[in-house]
């Protein structure tokens, strides 16, 4: 079972939107009730993609970075070919590509938006 252009363009159009539709975090006028990380909200997103969940995919890892300027540790996730993400909503991007792709995590990568950054 493959995956059609329209639904490619389906799910490139769709990351596009939600980079788009970001919000700066300035602070104000939120309500206290949302959290600090409102965009990730549970109910939009139920799965952490933690390893004391069980709700990260067998074989990838998460590496916690600590930024040097702050006090705040980044989450990167790893996929079992090494492929990084970093945030949860690129997870689950990437899970329903690789679902799409028949389980081929090499063709969702190719189909993935942000695969085409070149290597440092």
């Amino acid at each position: 079972e493959g995956t059609t252009k329209s639904d490619e363009k389906s799910i490139i159009r769709d990351r596009k939107r939600q980079i788009e539709n970001r919000k700066p975090n300035t602070g104000q006028g939120r309500n206290k009730s949302e959290g600090k990380h409102s965009m990730y909200s549970f109910k939009k997103n139920k799965f952490l993609y933690e390893e004391t969940d069980g709700t990260l995919p067998a074989g990838w890892r998460i590496d916690r970075v600590k930024r040097l300027s702050s006090n705040h540790v980044d989450r990167y996730w790893y996929t079992k070919t090494g492929k990084k993400l970093r945030s949860r909503v690129e997870v689950t991007m990437f899970l329903k590509l690789i679902e799409m792709c028949g389980g081929d995590e090499e063709a969702a990568w190719e189909k993935y938006p942000g695969s085409r950054k070149k290597p440092k």
